[in-house]
């Protein structure tokens, strides 16, 4: 099959222009896209960034605040523990003598105390000990003492702790309660 054209040559050239126009503008669209497209990468990468670089001072607050917490709570403990001592020392300074006298006494890293109660007339200790030794020791030296009426051992029991062997005591000292 044979084409003719039939058109005039002006028809023709308007035509191949009408081609000309929609593939320039199809390649200049292509390129506003292919534009927007890298900037919006661009702008994805530094949001991207510019969040991680948030969480990571966020994170940092959180650690601080969470430290400033727990020092609040120290001091708040720190304080009471404080308040305490100094109404010890200003009501019952015979009960704060004696029990700085039973704590003094202790043998140095032979003696370890875990809980000490106290009242006017006498005082309880539990501690742990590496040896009977260490508490015949400590036991004499508190004997020893004016303001120490007696000292009562009143509990030993073996224990392993930390894969040492100890051994957990109680102590009960009566005292002499003079003003």
């Amino acid at each position: 099959m044979i084409k003719i054209n039939l058109l005039p040559r002006d028809r023709q050239k308007e035509k191949g222009d009408t081609k000309r126009i929609f593939i320039l503008i199809a390649i200049l669209v292509y390129c506003i896209m292919a534009a927007s497209y890298i900037w919006l990468w661009q702008q994805e990468t530094q949001i991207k960034d510019e969040i991680n670089r948030l969480e990571i001072k966020l994170n940092s607050k959180k650690y601080a605040l969470n430290k400033l917490k727990k020092a609040k709570q120290e001091q708040a403990e720190i304080s009471q523990k404080i308040t305490t001592i100094a109404n010890l020392l200003k009501e019952n300074p015979i009960l704060i003598k004696n029990i700085e006298i039973t704590t003094k006494n202790i043998p140095y890293q032979q003696i370890f105390l875990s809980k000490i109660q106290a009242d006017q007339a006498s005082i309880s200790i539990n501690a742990f000990a590496a040896d009977l030794k260490s508490i015949a020791t400590y036991i004499r030296k508190l004997e020893k003492q004016d303001e120490i009426k007696k000292v009562e051992l009143t509990n030993t029991k073996q224990k392993e702790i930390n894969g040492e062997k100890l051994i957990n005591f109680t102590l009960k000292i009566g005292t002499k309660n003079e003003n």
